[in-house]
Formats: structure tokens, sequence, C-alpha cells
């Protein structure tokens, strides 16, 4: 349980850091519609995948 909690927070941290330069680097730099659709793109994976991971899912045969 703590482990799991720390690794969330790192998760959360790390994604908000590389949020934030990613968004510092857009206003000095604006870059092509491609490539900010594709940091997007990769953003919602990883949060989605996350949010997947938190769930618990039980099979029943």
């Amino acid at each position: 349980m703590i482990v799991d909690s720390l690794i969330s927070g790192a998760l959360v941290y790390f994604v908000g850091a590389f949020l934030m330069n990613g968004l510092i680097a857009l206003v000095h730099n604006p870059p092509e519609l491609g490539s900010f659709l594709l940091l997007f793109l990769a953003i919602s994976l990883l949060l989605r995948g996350y949010y997947w991971a938190e769930e618990e899912v039980e099979f029943e045969l």
C-alpha cells in the first residue's frame, strides 16, 4: 500500500512536471500541430493506462 501510494505520487509529480515543461516550451516556441497532437495522445494514453491499472477487475467464469 505504501509503495503503491509512493509510485502514484511520483507518477503524478513527473507527469505534472512534464506538462509544465511542455506548456512553457509551447509558449516560447509554438510547434506544428502534428507534434502537439502526438504529445496530447501520449499523455492521454499514459493517464488512461494509469486509471485502468487502478481499477480492480474481477473475472467470473
